[in-house]
């Protein structure tokens, strides 16, 4: 990739930028005079995340002293590209060319160093164009023991990577190994497991026939008990219907022994009606002549009031002294008329009554004629007994006979559970070694090594061109400088070792475009060993664009005799130098 130029306006340190890049273009300047600013730059245009600012409404930070508006521009590739960046509202449009997701890595050459071990993992398969095909896959497994088919089917089936293909195979064995325990009863082992045999019951297995005698001799038992439920069901019908006898009959009797009395209560009462209906007409007549007296009349000799008392004549004594002997006649009329409506009510009911019990004799002796058996408790519960005692018989035979049923089972299962147990024993062992082989350490790093070993070759060739240490991937996606691991070198060693990554993914992507900020870091005599570096990268067509910043006092001479295009920045400006 060949960058051809960049015009930035108002961002950060830089006021103003127009510069033309040739294959290597050296930016210098005194510290804080915008060359970072100008790396930022290229990677805001390039990629359009600021490196400086993590939220959109942060970006108007972004912009030079208290200017409104910020831009920058670059054109690649003969113009065929462009790329750009505005600000305050973070408008970015760059166009598409082939290694893009490479260039944060050779923009700001520590970004690898900042990945985890699964991200630089990720990155080299996807630098080096590393692919795990299903074919592969299937033979690595098939070499390491795995059964063809299964393998096939999970290679076929498996779209997730290897870390989700591993945890799923993981969780095959976690599964076989319960079907394992749930056959055995025991926690899996690989010991344990290996020589596992079902235990065989104690005792002798039961026979066939033993179960069929066993189960014809409940059947016997069985009928006994049904026969036994239904004889003492019928003595509890024949005991409750003879006691329906009993009672009705002797309701009965009862009701009959009383003839006589209700027939002489009957009699009685006939003769106490018939003298009070023989008495109430003379009473009747006595209380009408008695109130008839009570008029009297003037006799017509003398004047005196008279009246008639019994057919006889005499002096009228007055209504006063009449009236109480009336009332109380009237009285007795009234008592005898009430006296005879009881009487015939108690007549009726009388005879009732009579007929009741005379209906009662009948009664009694249809009920003797029924000829009920009658049933007493103690047979009843004896019968009961002896059901029980049936009861108890079948339920010991079904429970002996439902024990050597299970018996005969455990027998015929101790080689059923044991092949089960071996079934599930290879598939916990199959799944464990998918695990295995899919797992970092496994198939993954097999083919990591095939996409390292370009990696640290390219490392090799550029550390050989400047005579450096030589940096490495190690298989665990540890970086090494020398011997030594990243995190224990110094900042230079980081620099120089961040640079030749850098340009060892430009190359393997392609991409042949590195900004290598900072390297003031260096020494006098490593910064002309970057320098020759950079020169035989570009001369070979190794690299296209190669962009260095750094402080300087001032920039070296002889610059453009070499090829080499340097840029000055001072108070704000950048350009290309005379």
């Amino acid at each position: 990739m060949k960058l051809q130029s960049i015009t930035v306006s108002e961002v950060l340190g830089l006021s103003r930028a127009d510069i033309n890049f040739a294959g290597i273009t050296l930016v210098a300047g005194n510290n804080a005079t915008g060359k970072s600013t100008l790396a930022d730059c290229i990677s805001m245009a390039m990629l359009g995340t600021p490196s400086r600012v993590s939220l959109k409404k942060e970006l108007d930070q972004l912009l030079h002293d208290d200017a409104a508006k910020g831009r920058v521009t670059i054109s690649y590739d003969e113009g065929e590209g462009t790329a750009e960046f505005r600000l305050p509202k973070g408008e970015h449009h760059a166009d598409e060319f082939p290694g893009m997701q490479f260039l944060p890595y050779v923009l700001k050459p520590s970004k690898f160093a900042e990945l985890t071990a699964d991200e630089r993992r990720t990155l080299l398969f996807q630098l080096t164009n590393c692919k795990a095909s299903s074919k592969v896959i299937i033979q690595k497994l098939v070499g390491r023991g795995v059964d063809e088919t299964l393998a096939t089917d999970f290679a076929i089936n498996w779209k997730t990577g290897f870390p989700a293909a591993a945890k799923e195979a993981y969780a095959r064995a976690t599964a076989a190994k319960g079907a394992w325990r749930q056959i055995t009863g025991q926690t899996w082992g690989s010991v344990v497991a290996e020589d596992w045999t079902a235990p065989k019951p104690e005792g002798k297995c039961p026979t066939a026939k033993e179960l069929d005698d066993l189960m014809a001799e409940h059947g016997k038992i069985q009928t006994e008990v049904d026969k036994g439920q239904q004889y003492v069901g019928g003595l509890e019908a024949k005991r409750e219907a003879s006691a329906s006898f009993l009672q009705r009959s002797n309701d009965a009797a009862d009701l009959h022994e009383q003839l006589e009395r209700r027939q002489n209560k009957q009699k009685a009462t006939e003769k106490d009606l018939k003298t009070l209906e023989a008495e109430l007409p003379a009473l009747v007549e006595e209380l009408a002549t008695l109130q008839a007296g009570c008029v009297p009349v003037d006799c017509p000799c003398c004047g005196e009031q008279l009246r008639i008392n019994g057919g006889k004549l005499e002096k009228f004594a007055g209504l006063k002294a009449d009236t109480k002997l009336i009332t109380d006649l009237a009285l007795r009329v009234r008592n005898a008329k009430d006296a005879i409506d009881l009487l015939k009510r108690t007549l009726a009911n009388d005879i009732k009554s009579v007929g009741e019990a005379e209906a009662a004799g009948v009664q009694y002796k249809a009920i003797i004629a029924e000829k009920v058996e009658v049933i007493d408790d103690e047979k009843i519960e004896a019968g009961k007994t002896a059901l029980a005692g049936c009861k108890q018989k079948a339920n010991d035979l079904r429970a002996e006979f439902n024990a050597k049923q299970q018996a005969r089972i455990d027998f015929e299962s101790v080689k059923t559970k044991t092949e089960e147990a071996t079934m599930a024993h290879t598939n916990v062992k199959t799944w464990l070694a998918v695990g295995d082989a899919l797992s970092p350490d496994g198939i993954p790093g097999e083919l990591l090594a095939d996409a390292i070993a370009p990696f640290n070759q390219s490392l090799a060739v550029l550390a050989r061109l400047c005579s450096w240490k030589v940096p490495a991937v190690q298989a665990d996606m540890a970086v090494t400088y020398g011997e030594r691991l990243y995190g224990l070198c110094s900042a230079a060693e980081k620099w120089r070792t961040d640079a030749l990554i850098a340009l060892a993914i430009a190359q393997i992507s392609q991409l042949r475009l590195a900004v290598l900020d900072g390297f003031d870091i260096l020494h006098a005599a490593a910064r002309q060993e970057l320098l020759g570096m950079c020169i035989q990268l570009e001369s070979m067509g190794a690299m296209e664009t190669l962009i260095l910043c750094g402080t300087m006092k001032e920039l070296p001479a002889g610059l453009s005799k070499r090829g080499i295009a340097s840029v000055w920045i001072s108070n704000g400006i950048a350009e290309n130098a005379l």
